[in-house]
């Protein structure tokens, strides 16, 4: 009874309906189309090779630029505080400030891509976009064209500004890495000009408010110095006459500081000063861009021996028959068995 109930509970067969896969039937399909594979690899080699051949060398005119501000430090404090530190362009009284991180959104805006893309060369009737593209561009593609050729980085250690045009034509790369950077001073320039116009009617406002302010007091002053000629010290009179003092002089000051702004927003309106100022221009000579010819082609190799894999396993999947029953028999009656066997062992 031992022996039986061992010889059935222990069986070494694997269960029914079940299919064990080793490494080496995985990689056989794989080594039966070495051949292939080494076809694909070459194939892709060759195409990467003959793309970047065609394409030919690419030049890169790439400028460093530092922002220029005419607005005096501002102790900035809580959200301002935290714009300020990350770079970012804090709205303040003052108007818009310049920050590195403003500059770079503006060298990649859809205002100047649209405004260089759009310039013709002195001389010559294509548009810029249309020279960089190598074909007539839609008026909707150009932003998408230029900006594939126009990158801006700011290192975030100095605050400098970088700048760079890659195409095939190196003095066309100058020429749009000069008028990048004139765009962005005009535009910033608009901008700030625009802002500062609101701002000078907002403090017309204020400035008319404080004068009719100061007016009304200075009447109630006068008053009440004819009224009451002679005032005697520590009366109910000296506390209102002292009182009446404060509120003038406060009236005083708040009409000398809103007239400072409204005089600080006029200059403002009327102000040119460049915003960037050039660091490292373009060199002369432009050297070729790296090719990557090695990166790229070892991507192209990849790629092709992870397509080649791919089809093997599902054209191998697809083409395999059904795996059969190992055990060649129908599965294996357990509860049968067991109670055959506390039969025999209650006889």
């Amino acid at each position: 009874m031992t022996d039986e109930s061992t010889d059935i509970g222990l069986g070494s067969a694997p269960a029914h309906g079940t299919s064990v896969v080793s490494l080496r039937d995985v990689l056989m399909p794989v080594a039966r189309r070495w051949k292939l594979l080494a076809l694909m690899a070459t194939v892709a080699a060759s195409l990467a090779i003959t793309i970047i051949a065609i394409r030919g060398p690419r030049y890169e005119a790439r400028l460093i630029v530092a922002t220029v501000s005419s607005q005096p430090g501002l102790n900035l404090g809580g959200a301002a505080a935290l714009l300020a530190s990350a770079g970012g362009a804090a709205p303040t009284q003052a108007g818009l400030q310049v920050s590195p991180l403003l500059i770079a959104d503006l060298m990649q805006s859809r205002r100047v891509l649209l405004s260089v893309g759009l310039a013709t060369l002195p001389g010559q009737t294509q548009r810029i976009v249309d020279l960089v593209a190598e074909k007539p561009v839609r008026s909707d593609k150009v932003v998408e064209e230029m900006d594939d050729v126009i990158f801006a980085r700011v290192a975030k250690e100095t605050g400098l500004v970088s700048l760079g045009v890659v195409l095939a034509d190196s003095g066309l790369a100058r020429e749009i890495a000069r008028r990048v950077v004139a765009e962005v001073t005009h535009a910033y320039v608009e901008t700030a000009r625009a802002q500062a116009s609101q701002l000078r009617r907002a403090q017309d406002v204020r400035v008319d408010s404080a004068r009719r302010g100061l007016a009304r007091l200075e009447r109630e002053q006068q008053l009440f110095q004819q009224s009451n000629r002679v005032v005697l010290s520590f009366s109910e009179l000296a506390i209102r006459q002292q009182a009446l003092q404060r509120e003038v002089g406060v009236a005083e000051q708040v009409y000398s500081k809103a007239v400072s702004d409204r005089e600080s927003a006029i200059a403002k309106e009327l102000e040119e000063t460049p915003v960037v100022v050039t660091i490292d221009p373009v060199p002369e000579t432009l050297p070729p861009t790296p090719r990557r010819l090695v990166l790229f082609t070892g991507l192209a190799i990849i790629a092709a021996l992870g397509m080649g894999i791919l089809w093997i396993f599902v054209s191998e999947s697809l083409r395999a028959p059904p795996a059969p029953d190992r055990l060649g028999a129908p599965s294996l009656d357990v509860t049968s068995v067991h109670s055959r066997t506390r039969g025999r062992a209650g006889a």
